[in-house]
């Protein structure tokens, strides 16, 4: 099915030195299922199909925020 996403990520770094550097980033992402998937087997009433209900949960393995630092 469909999925809508957008998000925004920002990046940081800092070198003092050759040696010595530092680097964060920090990303936001809003993911949306649009629609109902199909199930993958079949129901009583072959006419029918039963669906699984998806459409408006977040996409799966995807965070809302994630972060590092380094």
């Amino acid at each position: 099915g469909d999925v809508e996403m957008q998000g925004a990520e920002i990046q940081l770094g800092y070198q003092a030195t050759d040696a010595l550097s530092a680097f964060f980033s920090l990303a936001h992402t809003d993911s949306e299922v649009q629609d109902d998937l199909p199930a993958i087997f079949t129901t009583p009433n072959p006419d029918e199909p039963y669906l699984v209900a998806t459409g408006g949960k977040q996409l799966v393995d995807t965070p809302d925020w994630t972060s590092a630092l380094r």
